[in-house]
């Protein structure tokens, strides 16, 4: 089950000076950044629930413009891969934090796995890791 919640939102200042030819220049500019990568905890076990949180900032030229952005979680154990959530969402210019909550999968090999959090907007992708011991 994926839970996510929008928090903190910063908005820009009135248009800065030199923000109108860059926007000529260079068009409708935008970024994102990955500023933490926090999990509940780092051992668990097979089926138990585990919280993934990211913490991001969406950075525009035009304040009111909407960039689409892709979240996906996968675990990476031993000989499995695992998606754990995909969605796509629409962020305006702030910061936000994004929460999933689930269960450990009861078929992971006991050992050590990797959680990736990827962000994307279609052009560029940040990628988290967190390494998980699976007891």
């Amino acid at each position: 089950e994926a839970d996510n919640e929008r928090q903190g939102d910063q908005k820009a200042d009135k248009e800065r000076p030199g923000d109108r030819d860059n926007k000529k220049k260079y068009g409708e500019m935008a970024k994102f950044f990955i500023e933490e990568f926090l999990v509940s905890k780092q051992t668990v076990k097979t089926g138990s629930q585990m919280e993934a949180r990211v913490q991001y900032t969406v950075q525009t030229l035009n304040e009111d413009q909407e960039i689409k952005l892709t979240e996906t979680r996968i675990f990476f154990a031993p000989d499995k891969k695992l998606e754990l959530d995909r969605r796509d969402i629409y962020r305006t210019e702030g910061r936000y934090i994004s929460v999933i909550k689930f269960r450990v999968p009861e078929d992971l090999p006991k050992g050590y796995c990797i959680l990736y959090t990827t962000m994307s907007d279609g052009k560029r992708s940040k990628t988290e890791k967190t390494v998980i011991n699976i007891i």
